[in-house]
């Protein structure tokens, strides 16, 4: 007796072939973007563990309690110089001009309204000479204000560096560090926590921390 064979018919394959790309069409975008906001937390976790390190190695070497009684970043530009080259590979130095280590025209908070660094904040513009910035050979940039602010250091980073997307609370976050050497996040700049234009308390970094090292925005 012949055995009847069953198969699917071509209407039924190209159905489910357009199941399939309609589910994809909305699922892969969503999986994109989570996979992108781990590289920026993974980005951010590296910078932010490697500038803590830098400065605790400061107060190991100076036999100091506090980074005031290191004098090196006590109105001093140079000082600031000094700890990039000392703790750090360095592939650039910037202190007048800023072209090989950022770029200043390029960032945004996430409404995509541009934001000039310092300005936003109530400090003298990054462009200006009073900030001295480092990019790291890692990729991360760093710029610090040598002046304190209430006995803390402005300090931006960048954790991917030249490389886009050049957003608030994606790649650019702003910190204070305290006199311990301790890294504190404050509001996220020109957007605070959500990097949208509306200044809270709480900073993007913050609210990473706070989230378990996830970017839930």
């Amino acid at each position: 007796m012949q055995k009847n064979k069953v198969a699917f018919t071509l209407a039924e394959v190209l159905v489910t072939l357009g199941i399939i790309g309609v589910v994809s069409a909305m699922t892969i975008p969503t999986l994109i973007q989570n996979y992108q906001k781990q590289v920026f937390v993974t980005q951010l976790k590296k910078a932010y563990s490697e500038l803590s390190q830098g400065f605790q190695n400061v107060l190991v070497d100076k036999k100091a309690m506090t980074l005031a009684e290191t004098k090196m970043f006590n109105n001093n530009p140079s000082s600031t110089e000094t700890f990039f080259r000392t703790y750090f590979k360095t592939s650039a130095i910037c202190t007048s001009s800023k072209s090989d280590c950022l770029n200043l025209s390029d960032y945004t908070n996430l409404s995509g309204n541009t934001i000039t660094l310092g300005s936003e904040v109530g400090q003298a513009s990054v462009s200006s000479g009073t900030w001295v910035c480092a990019a790291l050979r890692d990729g991360v940039t760093a710029c610090i204000s040598p002046y304190p602010i209430n006995s803390e250091l402005p300090m931006y980073v960048d954790t991917n560096g030249k490389q886009g997307p050049n957003v608030a609370g994606r790649d650019l976050f702003y910190f204070y560090v305290n006199s311990r050497g301790e890294i504190n996040g404050v509001a996220s700049p020109g957007g605070g926590e959500h990097g949208n234009g509306t200044e809270t308390s709480s900073s993007a970094f913050n609210r990473i921390l706070r989230d378990g090292w996830e970017m839930n925005y």
